[in-house]
């Protein structure tokens, strides 16, 4: 779980250092849209997070791929938040625009990682909670295998 709030802090402040160090160059702007520098520093920085960082991603290869993969797909967010929130009020200030992205970056981050995490928490707790009040029973490796092989028969013998 630490490793996915990390991830989800980063995620969010990416556009915060952009942000930051965008101003500090030109700071007469009025408008920052998303295409080319804001995603391709999310891109390399998130690179950068996968290469140093490939053995923290996830404990299994899969799980590793999975978060390098939705990390590549973040890179597209900011084009969504410019299209919903920042073109349509156009009159934003830079830093709220700025707060717009990293809101965007991490409600993102939380809903696509942090919701089937936390959903299938609750989901393994309510149901170890059946198992070991008596309420469902496993079945053993004996009964489990009886009850393939009967259903079986009854299958093959239609």
């Amino acid at each position: 779980m630490l490793r996915i709030v990390a991830i989800t802090l980063i995620q969010g402040m990416l556009p915060a250092i952009f942000g930051l160090v965008f101003l500090w160059i030109k700071s007469d702007v009025t408008l920052i849209a998303p295409w080319p520098m804001l995603m391709l520093f999310i891109f390399f920085a998130n690179l950068l997070i996968v290469a140093a960082g490939w053995k923290y991603l996830g404990v299994t290869r899969s799980d590793r791929q999975a978060q390098a993969i939705l990390m590549f797909l973040a890179v597209f967010e900011p084009l969504l938040t410019y299209k919903v929130l920042i073109a349509e009020g156009a009159n934003l200030t830079p830093w709220v625009q700025i707060a717009c992205y990293c809101a965007g970056q991490a409600a993102v981050w939380v809903t696509i990682v942090w919701g089937p995490e936390i959903s299938g928490y609750f989901m393994q707790r309510r149901w170890d909670k059946k198992v070991l009040s008596g309420e469902k029973k496993f079945p053993s490796r004996k009964e489990f295998l009886e009850e393939r092989e009967r259903r079986r028969a009854q299958r093959y013998k239609k």
